[in-house]
């Protein structure tokens, strides 16, 4: 796959182009876009030292090969930083048949306009035309769940899992040929033998609902826009509900 991938929304009457999926087929490393977001000016917490940072929102997230993944972003200053450095125990890019595991979670509020505004970017009707649309409308948030799976796992497998299927689906997307037998076998010593696809999993937002947040300046109480977790565990990915429920 080396063209990106869109990922169109629609909401009433309005379509909007919400993420992009990019693959480099040469490094076998594979890209989640923020589309809109990463002009957006925000402050942030670093929940393991409680420091607050100005900055802009993340440009992307990218997965590697070796299990390294970064969230990419920038200072106030703009100058290129990572957040969230992280390693999974297995190549996501690399299953044997039957296997697929779940990359990427994002949760996300589209409660109001600027919420929104600020997370998509509005396009015309013409752009989604024979194009994979998923309409959002009469929700105030959803879930998105990235999942890598080999060409011969049958995606039913994937929805018909133990804890995919308590979630509320609303569509999936199936992305073929990401990473080609061809494009492994120029970079692993052993490969599976299959290529490497990609599903995305639209479905009702798995936290329920989205806190409030005070500003630790002005104490403002604001709407909080998202969140996302790096290789969600697939058992817990059934349970969010309810743990959200038991808060």
């Amino acid at each position: 796959m080396n063209t990106p991938y869109n990922i169109y929304f629609q909401i009433d009457s309005n379509y909007y182009l919400g993420s992009q999926i990019r693959a480099s087929n040469k490094k076998i490393e594979l890209f989640y876009h923020y589309v809109n977001a990463r002009n957006k000016k925000v402050d942030f917490e670093h929940l393991d030292t409680g420091q607050i940072s100005s900055g802009y929102l993340p440009d992307h997230v990218s997965f590697h090969f070796d299990g390294q993944i970064h969230t990419k972003a920038k200072d106030s200053r703009k100058r290129k930083q990572y957040l969230s450095e992280l390693k999974c125990e297995i190549n996501p890019f690399n299953l044997e048949r039957n296997n697929f595991t779940p990359i990427f979670l994002e949760s996300i509020n589209i409660s109001d306009s600027q919420l929104i505004q600020n997370r998509f970017k509005l396009v015309e009707r013409s752009e989604t035309v024979n194009k994979p649309l998923i309409d959002l409308t009469g929700l105030n948030s959803f879930s998105l769940i990235l999942f890598s799976k080999c060409e011969r796992t049958n995606p039913n497998a994937i929805l018909e899992n133990e804890h995919i299927r308590k979630l509320n689906s609303i569509v999936g997307v199936q992305i073929k040929d990401v990473f080609s037998v061809d494009d492994k076998a120029q970079k692993f010593k052993n490969t599976s033998g299959f290529s490497t696809e990609i599903i995305v999993l639209a479905v009702q937002n798995i936290w329920e609902e989205f806190s409030k947040i005070e500003h630790h300046i002005t104490g403002e109480i604001g709407k909080q826009g998202g969140n996302s977790v790096i290789t969600p565990p697939i058992e817990l990915l059934g349970r969010m509900v309810n743990l959200n429920k038991n808060r």
